[in-house]
């Protein structure tokens, strides 16, 4: 692990903890990006398991707050709005097909040109993944051309009221409470998150047509 610090650090990463580990880096416009490598230890091998998120302070601390989150990030940047594994960013890529074993170590193996690797791939998500993300605008227009899970539309709804585009993150708000019918057990803190959204952004009650659900 010695060198894969030394090799993100070089690239501006700081480590934030060694649960994972993760590291973070600040990008432009406010943004955070947060990397954790989730390393898989076996006898004989080493696998790493990249994924790469970025976060707005603006957003992503209202996302904890709203979900009475106990813990903040060291970072400050909060809950990351967009997040990926390194093999999903790097799929866009014109290459083979790529596969965790990418990151593998076997043991006896000489790890150095994995780790090289690694931060390679890392550098090539940063500049081709991250770096769209200059704003939440940037944000909202990504989120808004996907499917989304609940996660996902709550930091929309977040999104879109900073914004003042209020009637679109009510409709994002009734998105969430359309996925509370599959995801049961978040529903408590989910009505959590909505209820703490009226209140914030002083949204009238009665032009929230859901609300008669919880």
């Amino acid at each position: 692990m010695e060198k894969v610090d030394r090799c993100l650090v070089q690239g501006g990463w700081e480590k934030e903890g060694d649960d994972g580990p993760s590291y973070v880096k600040n990008g432009p416009g406010g943004a955070v990006y947060s990397l954790g490598l989730c390393v898989s230890l076996r006898e004989s091998w080493v696998l790493f398991l990249p994924a790469l998120g970025v976060a707005f302070p603006e957003v992503g601390n209202l996302y904890d707050q709203f979900f009475g989150s106990s813990s903040r990030r060291s970072d400050g940047g909060g809950s990351p709005s967009v997040a990926s594994s390194l093999v999903e960013i790097l799929g866009s890529k014109p290459s083979a097909p790529i596969s965790h074993d990418r990151w593998m170590i076997w043991k006896g193996e000489n790890f150095s040109p994995k780790v090289d690797l690694l931060c390679a791939d890392i550098e090539f998500a940063e500049t081709r993944f991250l770096a769209k993300f200059r704003n939440i605008d940037d944000v909202a227009n990504f989120l808004e051309g996907m499917e989304l899970d609940f996660s996902q539309n709550c930091h929309l709804a977040l999104i879109q009221a900073l914004q003042g585009r209020m009637g679109e993150a009510v409709v994002s708000l009734g998105d969430c409470v359309r996925k509370l019918e599959d995801s049961p057990l978040v529903a408590e803190q989910a009505w959590r998150f909505i209820d703490s959204f009226i209140e914030y952004f002083s949204v009238k009650r009665e032009s929230v047509p859901f609300l008669g659900v919880g």
